[in-house]
């Protein structure tokens, strides 16, 4: 990959990641409705569910 390649990449993935999709939104709303404990147990769940 040449440098220009790597420097539109970069961003390119910020981005991407930083769009709401529907894990965020579920995470956000468990840690609305049952708190953040909960809601961070929940996502280590799911990073290892996609695994």
């Amino acid at each position: 990959m040449n440098l220009t390649t790597l420097l539109l990449f970069i961003p390119a993935c910020f981005a991407l990641n930083m769009a709401p999709g529907p894990s965020k939104l579920l995470s956000l709303t468990n840690a609305k409705r049952y708190g953040v404990r909960t809601a961070c147990l929940a996502g280590i769940r799911r990073l290892i569910a996609k695994e």
